[in-house]
C-alpha cells in the first residue's frame, strides 16, 4: 500500500514538473504576418535606411538575412509598395535604440502594417554588430515575436549583450517556428506582453 502511495504521489509530481521543464522562454505578440509570398513578408525603405549603402540599411539588410539563414519559415523581401516599413528615426535617448509600431486586425490577428525603426541619434557611434542586434530584434517584432525580459540568450531578449548576440538565437526561431511552422498553420496566443 506504501508503495502504491508512493507512486501515486511520485506521479502527481511529475504532471506538475513536466510542463514546466518543456516550457521555452520565447514570448509571442498577439499578432503575426501574413505571407505576400509563400512564406515571405514585404517591406520598404524609409528615412535614411532608404539609403543605398547606408549603415542603417546594412544593419537591415544583415538582420533580414541572418533571419533567412537561420530557418525557413519566414522571410523579408523588398518591395516599394510594402505596408511594412524597415526605417530610421531620431530620438534623444541614448538608451532608445529602436521601436517597432505594429497594427493589426483584431479579428484576423493578421499584421496589417509594421514600422520598424532604429534610432540614429542612439545608434549612430554603435558597431555594424550592434546595429544589426537592433534591427534584428525590430524584424522580430515584425514577425510577431514579443520582447523577453528572462536570462535567454536570444535576440528578442531586451537585456541581452547586443554586441555578442546580434542574429536569431535558439529560442528566437522556437518562436517563428511555433507561429509559422507546420506549413504555416495559424498558431497565435490568447495574450502576451508587447511594446
Amino acid at each position: 500500500m506504501k508503495q502504491k502511495a508512493r507512486i501515486s504521489a511520485l506521479l502527481a509530481l511529475l504532471m506538475i514538473l513536466l510542463p514546466i521543464s518543456q516550457s521555452s522562454a520565447y514570448v509571442l505578440s498577439p499578432c503575426k504576418q501574413q505571407f505576400d509570398l509563400p512564406r515571405q513578408v514585404s517591406f520598404c525603405w524609409g528615412g535614411e535606411a532608404g539609403q543605398s549603402g547606408s549603415i542603417w540599411q546594412n544593419a537591415y539588410l544583415s538582420a533580414a538575412a541572418s533571419w533567412s539563414s537561420a530557418q525557413s519559415y519566414i522571410a523579408w523581401y523588398n518591395v516599394s509598395s510594402s505596408r511594412n516599413m524597415m526605417t530610421t528615426f531620431f530620438h534623444i535617448d541614448p538608451a532608445l535604440y529602436g521601436e517597432a509600431e505594429i497594427t493589426y486586425n483584431l479579428t484576423t490577428r493578421y499584421i496589417t502594417q509594421c514600422v520598424m525603426k532604429l534610432n540614429t541619434y542612439s545608434l549612430g557611434g554603435k558597431s555594424a554588430n550592434f546595429r544589426q542586434s537592433v534591427a534584428c530584434h525590430e524584424q522580430g517584432h515584425g514577425f510577431g515575436l514579443g520582447d523577453e525580459n528572462s536570462i535567454s540568450p536570444a535576440v528578442m531578449n531586451q537585456n541581452r549583450n547586443r554586441e555578442v548576440i546580434y542574429t536569431p538565437q535558439s529560442d528566437d526561431l522556437l518562436g517563428i517556428y511555433a507561429l509559422y511552422g507546420s506549413g504555416g498553420v495559424d498558431k497565435l496566443p490568447g495574450s502576451t506582453s508587447h511594446r
